[in-house]
């Protein structure tokens, strides 16, 4: 069995049976040499756990979306690897950014599709423009740079995940402001980079702003901002800035700087080193 066709097994193995309990002898041997699918395994573990945290997940999906979704997770586990690495057709009606989830080639099991759009589904069910202020889970700032460096991990897999292409910080803040419960006031981007554009995520139980900055060589910082309330800043490796405290945390070949602002949350997540993205960040706030 050729390796590529391994993978497509492996695949179909973990679609139909996420428990590791559940997994036969050659999943288990395949995963114990493989690093690659380890890491996709662990990925999709933490969605799992991550969806797991919210109360409303317990939400019963629509039947039509359980049906779409059982077909969709059928028709990828059928399709070969080389059909699998190619996005979907133009004439396909669902979003572009969707399909590539549970393509092997980016190394994210299929049911972390599932996991991914039931959040969707569940955030859907609440009023996205009213302010649940008081009603957030208590977190830690290390819990928050675990899930935004997992987050990088995970948007470094899609393509082109942003939802506003956009060059301006003015467009960006205001876009984001009409999907939030909050306002992130975004600042320019530094020299040498570009703001890319922006979209709104989930992160820590929360809604989150996501923006995107690129530069020349390719390098990639993003930014999220969730409301403070009732993220603890304390028992991580701070690091003293004029500007005011900044929290490091590692995960998933990422590095995170978390501070506070205002009544928000704000994080930098970046493959970039640590000092690297002092330096980034020190120049990112010097312009707002």
């Amino acid at each position: 069995m050729s390796f590529d066709s391994e993978h497509a097994r492996i695949s179909k193995e973990i679609q139909l049976h996420p428990e590791p309990t559940s997994w036969d002898e050659g999943t288990r041997a395949h995963l114990a040499h493989c690093a690659r699918c380890r890491a996709a395994v662990e990925s999709f573990q933490t969605v799992r756990e991550r969806l797991q945290g919210l109360p409303s997940a317990r939400e019963r999906a629509p039947q039509e979306l359980s049906l779409w979704l059982q077909e969709e997770l059928g028709k990828s586990a059928r399709e070969s690897p080389g059909e699998a690495s190619r996005g979907g057709s133009k004439g396909d009606a669902r979003p572009s950014a969707v399909g590539p989830l549970w393509r092997w080639k980016w190394l994210v099991p299929g049911a972390a599709l599932a996991a991914g759009i039931l959040l969707g589904f569940v955030l859907a069910r609440a009023p996205l423009h009213l302010p649940a202020r008081g009603n957030e889970v208590p977190v830690t700032v290390r819990d928050y740079l675990r899930d935004v460096t997992h987050d990088g991990y995970l948007i470094a897999q899609l393509q082109r995940p942003l939802e506003l292409q956009s060059h301006d910080a003015r467009e960006a803040s205001r876009w984001l402001e009409g999907g939030l419960p909050f306002t992130p006031r975004l600042g320019g981007a530094p020299p040498g980079w570009q703001l890319e554009g922006a979209r709104i995520w989930h992160t820590v139980s929360r809604l989150s702003a996501l923006v995107e900055y690129r530069n020349g060589q390719g390098a990639v910082v993003l930014l999220f901002a969730v409301p403070a309330a009732q993220v603890d800043f304390a028992k991580a490796k701070v690091h003293p800035t004029p500007q005011g405290p900044v929290y490091e945390g590692r995960g998933w070949g990422y590095q995170g700087l978390a501070w506070r602002s205002g009544d928000l949350a704000w994080s930098a997540v970046s493959t970039l080193p640590i000092p690297t993205l002092l330096d980034w960040l020190a120049a990112y706030r010097s312009g707002l």
